[in-house]
């Protein structure tokens, strides 16, 4: 999808089309604060449906917290007066997320076996990063509540890259970057400009930003994950493309050890899933594992 902007206005669209995703508990019990795990949620209409798509690690956080503090925690998507929980009961005791992910998730029982972990991880590792969430029958509400747009794979040109800009736009809601306005929670969502390493390839649907800047830029990039990469193209002025979703961004934290890390924190490496319309209907198609849990405890 292309779309045009100025560069004041950018930032604004590009804020429409996605938003903070927590791990709030079911009902939203105990509401979120700023140490709330949080991650990013971009949205997509895709053969005449709506969806949310974030990453499987995101949602893997969320389940393993859930197990391991016995709490019934749902993905959340927050933005100004919105908050949906992303999940729906399938019978009178059992409630299912709405995501489903193009990687399997751990039980309580492999959690506890290191050798069972170990060989889920392997198996996961060759699979896409990707959980996608069908949000077609809420997306009305959400979108009028929430003033939100999507990302339009069924009115698509493909930009060749040839073309564009070699740095490029990420966008998403850092992990560590949040804080306390009143009585609401407020996250910030910082444009992440890098450099383009290699293009897309179809044996290699991925690409990397980098840059290194003349100084610390004193942002930890997990959270982001889930967040749009937007390119500008060279052809035509404050024109853009939606070109991937970031799954992975270094330096993570703004208290990592950079001695144990070999980014620096004047670094910006950001992994990137290419985003087509075909490469969205492969994840569809794979998108084969979800979670799910009892009411009654």
């Amino acid at each position: 999808m292309c779309f045009t902007a100025a560069q004041d206005s950018l930032d604004k669209f590009v804020h429409t089309t996605c938003k903070p995703l927590f791990a709030n508990e079911y009902l939203l019990h105990s509401g979120h604060s700023v140490s709330t795990t949080n991650a990013t949620a971009t949205f997509v209409k895709r053969h005449g449906h709506f969806y949310a798509i974030t990453c499987h690690h995101v949602l893997a956080a969320f389940q393993i917290e859930a197990l391991e503090s016995n709490k019934l925690l749902v993905p959340s998507v927050h933005g100004g007066r919105l908050i949906h929980q992303l999940g729906g009961l399938i019978t009178a005791e059992q409630y299912r997320w709405s995501f489903n992910s193009c990687r399997d998730f751990p039980t309580k029982e492999i959690l506890s076996d290191p050798d069972a972990t170990e060989t889920l991880q392997r198996a996961n590792s060759v699979k896409p990063d990707v959980a996608i969430a069908d949000i077609s029958s809420v997306w009305e509400a959400m979108s009028s509540i929430g003033g939100l747009s999507f990302i339009n794979m069924d009115d698509w040109d493909q930009p060749n890259w040839t073309q564009l800009q070699p740095h490029m736009a990420a966008y998403g809601f850092p992990n560590d970057h949040k804080s306390r306005q009143g009585d609401s929670v407020a996250v910030p969502m910082p444009r992440i400009v890098a450099k383009l390493q290699d293009a897309p390839s179809p044996d290699r649907p991925s690409f990397i930003l980098y840059s290194t800047l003349d100084r610390e830029h004193g942002f930890g990039f997990s959270g982001v994950s889930g967040g749009p990469v937007v390119a500008e193209d060279t052809t035509q002025d404050d024109l853009f493309h939606f070109v991937g979703i970031v799954y992975e961004g270094s330096p993570s934290s703004t208290i990592d050890q950079v001695a144990q890390s070999i980014f620096s924190r004047s670094d910006i490496f950001l992994y990137c899933h290419h985003l087509t319309p075909n490469m969205f209907d492969v994840w569809l198609d794979s998108c084969l594992y979800g979670v799910q849990f009892s009411l009654k405890r």
